[in-house]
Order: structure tokens, then sequence, then C-alpha cells
């Protein structure tokens, strides 16, 4: 047990106003989570799964996480799959919240910073509620803001937990 690495969590102070934290991790394998993203490997959403899993203490309402980017299938997304997945060990029922996006197709600084407000579903309806938002990356911050402005518009509280690597 010596030399185990603590698991870290903190406050991502350049994003913006709001209760979003990050779980880092060193060294990230970037082609299987390229692959994950491609082809959501289950095995890589358990491993990430677990990493976020002892991270969401709190009561919440519900689960819910970006839209899928335009390239993506709205019915075969990673992110989907892995609240799916927090939702069936944590009791938290997972909604999912936004259309697929109309031009973001890619990421980056440059998609980030210019891509369109996110649309809310019509059938999500929640107003008032405790709400866990969850991610896979961030990059500059972009995504998850506008999503916290488009579910705070329904006085929703929302936290954060984004799963990323600075390494």
């Amino acid at each position: 047990m010596k030399n185990k690495k603590k698991l870290q969590i903190h406050h991502h102070k350049r994003c913006f106003w709001g209760c979003f934290s990050l779980y880092t991790k060193d060294n990230l394998k970037w082609v299987e989570f390229k692959k994950w993203k491609d082809t959501i490997d289950k095995n890589i959403t358990v491993e990430i799964g677990f990493h976020l899993l002892p991270f969401i203490s709190n009561y919440y309402d519900l689960i819910t996480t970006a839209p899928p980017s335009k390239n993506r299938k709205e019915t075969f997304y990673c992110c989907d799959y892995l609240c799916q997945w927090l939702s069936e060990r944590s009791g938290i029922p997972f909604k999912k919240a936004f259309k697929k996006r109309r031009f973001k197709s890619r990421h980056g600084v440059h998609e980030s910073l210019n891509q369109e407000k996110p649309l809310l579903r019509e059938d999500f309806k929640y107003s008032h509620k405790s709400i866990l938002f969850i991610d896979d990356f961030l990059n500059t911050g972009m995504t998850a803001k506008l999503c916290y402005e488009a579910l705070r518009v329904r006085k929703n509280h929302i936290d954060g937990l984004v799963f990323c690597d600075w390494s």
C-alpha cells in the first residue's frame, strides 16, 4: 500500500461560477480513451465510473450529461452510457436533458468557444431540482458552462463532476 496515489478532485477555477469539480487522472491512455468515445468500450466505462462513483455523495434528483456532437449517434453516446452506469450504482435516475448538437462536430478550443447553445429536449420538464451534471472531458469548460446555464434557467441546482486529465 506504500506510494498508493490518492484520488484527486478539485474545483476548476479557470472555468465559471458553479459547483464543478474535476477528477484528474494522470497518464490517461489516449488511445483507449478515444476508443471509448468511438465504441463505448464497456471496460473503460466501468473504469471511469469507478473513479467517479466515490465522489457522488450528495443527494441529487437526477443525473444528466452534455449533448452529443453533431457526428455522434444520439442512441450511441459514451457519456449516456457512463451516466447510466453511475445511475444504476448510485440509485439516482439518469435523464437526457439536451438535444443532439446541430453544428459542433469536433472538439478543441476553437470548436468549443464557438459552439451553439445546447437545447433542452421537449421531454425534459424538470425545474427546481438538484442535478448532477457528468461529462467525460474538459477542454475550455464552454460546453459545461452552456449546459449549466440552460439548466439554471429552470431554477435547477447543478453540481458538475468531470473526468479529466491534465498530464
